[in-house]
């Protein structure tokens, strides 16, 4: 069974119960899958709505129309998520990059149980060619000069990364300020006293 929806979340959050419903297919094929493979921590399930998926939905009000390519994606949070909660002409596609094969496969299986508008591929962030994307995602994947270096391909064609960041936000930013110029919005995390959602656009290398 996947992990059941907190009656808090459904009271504060205006989720269509449709979403809810793909939400919580994500997590049962999840949940299925994690005993197999190490995709999430062993302490995590018992929170994994508070930790996990709440922390990825905060990001769908920053996201731009269209399609949406999410780096290092490992256990499908954000790119689950948000394929599951964006619906209708305007959404786009969801791309996951992952480089562990164990962890692609259960990305599409998740997929499928679900029926997502979304699809994975099985390699390094690196190796991938860029194309045209709306917005770049990616969620503990790493600190934010790497980042940005793994996300230019795209955010030099103009897309958006939208980067949720812990409390070593601000010493990441200054880091990537010595190499990279480009516009930051800084938006308080829901779901972290300390943690930043970083909304980057105009990229370039100085």
């Amino acid at each position: 069974m996947g992990r059941p929806i907190p009656n808090w979340v459904e009271e504060d959050l205006n989720v269509p119960r449709e979403t809810f419903d793909r939400i919580d297919q994500v997590l049962r094929t999840l949940d299925d899958w994690r005993g197999r493979f190490n995709l999430i921590g062993p302490g995590e399930w018992g929170r994994v709505w508070e930790r996990h998926v709440l922390d990825s939905l905060q990001l769908l009000p920053l996201l731009p129309k269209g399609d949406l390519i999410d780096l290092g994606s490992g256990a499908g949070f954000p790119g689950l998520i948000i394929a599951a909660a964006r619906r209708g002409p305007d959404a786009g596609t969801v791309t996951m990059v992952e480089s562990v094969a164990k962890k692609c496969a259960f990305l599409n299986a998740a997929i499928a149980d679900a029926g997502l508008n979304a699809n994975v591929f099985n390699a390094r962030v690196e190796d991938v060619v860029p194309d045209q994307r709306a917005c770049v995602t990616a969620r503990a994947f790493a600190p934010m000069p790497k980042l940005l270096a793994y996300a230019e391909p795209w955010l030099g064609k103009g897309a958006v990364g939208v980067f949720p960041k812990g409390k070593t936000w601000e010493e990441e930013l200054t880091e990537a300020k010595k190499t990279w110029t480009f516009a930051s919005e800084t938006i308080p995390s829901q779901t972290s006293d300390d943690g930043v959602i970083l909304r980057i656009s105009e990229l370039r290398r100085d």
